[in-house]
């Protein structure tokens, strides 16, 4: 009896080790799809330039709107005079159709004076741009700039240049 009761154990012990080796050995997988969807590369060019005029060696800020139109916040000093040559520039963004993207500009640009190394700064730039939608036909979209040059009464006469950084970016 004692050997039946050890054949019994011995049968049902390999019992259940081969139906634990049958649950383990019925695995599943489920396939998941991959993709990516290469897109137009965003690029911007422009034409013109941003050009603030002449101004008078007067404390304020003289502004150009995106729409080339300047106003000043000088005390005496007519924002009317001596706009020969002002100038907004505009810009052709190009990529992806029917894309949105923002536009981005260098903060506080410094113009420097040609012939003696005094400053004067840029900033608040602000665009014709809105809501920066690429045309879903064409894949692309023009916007013009603006800015504020903060003038001092100690600015000294010459022409004063410098560059800034417009930039484009898929949102």
């Amino acid at each position: 009896m004692k050997n039946l009761y050890k054949i019994a154990a011995f049968t049902f012990a390999m019992f259940g080790f081969t139906v634990a080796a049958n649950a383990q050995s019925t695995a599943t997988s489920e396939p998941v799809t991959a993709s990516a969807t290469v897109v137009t590369p965003i690029n911007i060019n422009h034409t013109g330039v941003l050009n603030f005029g002449d101004v008078i060696a007067t404390p304020g800020v003289v502004t150009i709107s995106p729409e080339a139109a300047r106003s000043t916040t000088q005390s005496n000093v007519d924002a009317s005079v001596n706009v020969i040559g002002i100038e907004a520039p505009v810009f052709t963004v190009t990529g992806q159709k029917g894309y949105s993207y923002v536009v981005s500009f260098s903060p506080n640009v410094e113009l420097t004076n040609t012939t003696d190394a005094q400053t004067m700064t840029i900033n608040n730039f602000t665009t014709t741009a809105g809501t920066g939608l690429l045309d879903a036909t064409t894949g692309e979209q023009q916007f013009s700039v603006g800015a504020d040059l903060t003038v001092s009464d100690t600015q000294t006469e010459g022409i004063y240049t410098g560059t800034y950084e417009v930039t484009v970016n898929y949102n």
